[in-house]
């Protein structure tokens, strides 16, 4: 035991930055890890915005479950004409999300067959 103790004095800087290290390198993972779950919020915040940019412009007019139709007058660049194309493609992205969660609010429960009533036995229509 007083071995183990001795080594302990002997080698306490070591194991105290060796601790220092490894808490740091914890620390510095855990917040690399959040900013990019924020990174990767900020993209779709940012595409959600340049998608209601597009179409608010006028420059893209999305009608759900029928068309898309992109403005491309000679003003209009080959990059705006693919931002303009990508602001559809969420559009209906969207669409089909709302839609979904729209026909699985709507779902009609089935009908449980009814028993016919045995003989003997009075139904309900009679």
């Amino acid at each position: 035991m007083s071995k183990i103790i001795m080594w302990l004095k002997e080698n306490i800087f070591g194991i105290i930055t060796t601790i220092a290290i490894i808490l740091i390198l914890g620390n510095q993972f855990s917040a690399s890890v959040e900013l990019a779950q924020y990174i990767k919020d900020l993209e779709v915040q940012n595409e959600n915005a340049q998608t209601a940019l597009a179409l608010s412009s006028g420059k893209a007019v999305y009608m759900a479950g029928a068309s898309c139709t992109i403005k491309t007058t000679p003003d209009v660049s080959p990059e705006e004409v693919e931002k303009l194309s990508r602001a559809c493609v969420k559009a209906h992205e969207q669409y089909l999300e709302e839609s979904a969660e729209h026909r699985s609010n709507t779902e009609t429960i089935p009908q449980v067959p009814q028993v016919p009533a045995a003989q003997g036995e009075k139904s309900d229509k009679q």
